[in-house]
C-alpha cells in the first residue's frame, strides 16, 4: 500500500473511494467556485435558473477546455505516480474528457486536473 499524504489548500473533500471495490480514488472540486475561478485558467462561472432556483456553476463551452485546481498537494513515494482517467459516465454522457493528468512523486505543487468539452 503506497502513502499518500495530502494536504488541503481550501475548503475541499478529500480524495477517497466510494466503495471498497473501486479499483481508484475520487477527487473532488473545492467547494469555492471564487478559488476555482480566482487559481484555475479559461474558467468562466456563469449563473443559470433550474425549476426556479438559481444556481452559479462552472461553464465548460464546446471544444474548450479548462485547467482546475483541486485544492489540494500531495506528498508520496519515489517511483510512483498519479494518475487521473476518464470516468466513464462524464465521459460518455456528458462528453467530458481529462487531458494529460499524471503527477510524479517529486511535484510538491498544487494539483490542477485538464478537462475538455468534446
Amino acid at each position: 500500500m503506497i502513502n499518500l499524504k495530502i494536504q488541503k489548500l481550501t475548503n475541499v473533500q478529500l480524495p477517497n473511494k466510494a466503495h471498497s471495490t473501486d479499483a481508484g480514488i475520487d477527487f473532488y472540486l473545492p467547494e469555492d467556485l471564487n478559488y476555482i475561478f480566482q487559481n484555475g485558467k479559461n474558467i468562466k462561472i456563469e449563473t443559470f435558473t433550474d425549476s426556479g432556483i438559481v444556481k452559479t456553476a462552472i461553464a465548460i463551452y464546446p471544444n474548450q477546455s479548462v485547467l482546475l485546481p483541486m485544492g489540494i498537494k500531495t506528498q508520496f513515494e519515489l517511483g510512483w505516480a498519479l494518475v487521473f482517467f476518464n470516468r466513464s459516465g462524464m465521459a460518455t454522457k456528458k462528453h467530458l474528457l481529462r487531458g494529460a493528468c499524471i503527477v510524479d512523486s517529486d511535484y510538491r505543487g498544487e494539483i490542477f486536473v485538464n478537462l475538455n468539452n468534446v
